[in-house]
């Protein structure tokens, strides 16, 4: 093919497969760093989300002089007939649009569903927050505070500040249960929560497969 004067080669198939690979990587690189980056952006907006619930459930609780029930910590902190005591002083918690709206469900790590029904808040995945009072700590096997143990094991129990839990699953949307009992992994607390050698990592399975190796991304109140 010749313009002006002047013969001009076109691509060959190889050529032309060559360059489709490298976009199909630099896009795959791209999709990855991107969700990353997404993933990154819902835990530091959950943690933003359950600091508010944390100030919101204790000034509730000076007000009325208990924390609210499990299962219905939306509809008391922000309605008085929910809440059902003339001494509410509410609303206690305002939430944007996404919150309230919880599109999909949390199981534990074998894909059963959790003993508890979620608040109708959502994380930043669309998943339900969990709230346990420590009223109800028995039922759900969560024992009371206490200090973590020293070896960094996988069942270290955690010392929680407050009198109640807040979890959210997390990126993989599971939990993991020792039976009826909730035994989070928090995302980010410095420990081995899962016994594979390394603190905390941020990833979607963890080291390896079976137990010792599930992720450490719920996020809690501890």
């Amino acid at each position: 093919m010749t313009w002006g004067g002047r013969w001009r080669r076109g691509f060959s198939l190889v050529e032309l497969l060559v360059v489709v690979a490298i976009i199909g990587i630099l896009s795959g690189i791209g999709t990855v760093a991107t969700l990353k980056w997404l993933d990154h952006a819902r835990f530091e907006s959950t943690q933003v989300e359950m600091t508010a619930l944390t100030t919101a459930i204790e000034n509730y609780r000076s007000h009325m002089g208990r924390y609210p029930d499990q299962g219905m910590l939306y509809q008391e902190l922000t309605d008085r007939r929910a809440a059902g005591d003339i001494q509410w002083q509410g609303p206690y918690l305002t939430l944007e649009e996404d919150r309230l709206d919880v599109r999909y469900v949390a199981r534990d790590l074998s894909g059963g569903p959790l003993p508890i029904k979620g608040e109708d808040i959502a994380d930043g995945w669309g998943r339900p927050i969990y709230y346990i009072p420590s009223r109800d700590y028995i039922e759900f096997g969560i024992e009371g505070p206490a200090l973590p143990d020293p070896a960094g094991g996988k069942d270290a129990q955690y010392e929680n500040a407050h009198s109640f839990v807040l979890i959210s699953a997390g990126p993989d949307g599971e939990i993991r249960m020792h039976g009826p009992h909730f035994d989070p992994m928090p995302w980010r607390d410095g420990r081995d929560n899962d016994g594979d050698g390394m603190t905390d990592e941020f990833e979607s399975h963890g080291h390896g497969h079976g137990p010792d190796h599930w992720a450490e991304d719920d996020l809690v109140n501890y």
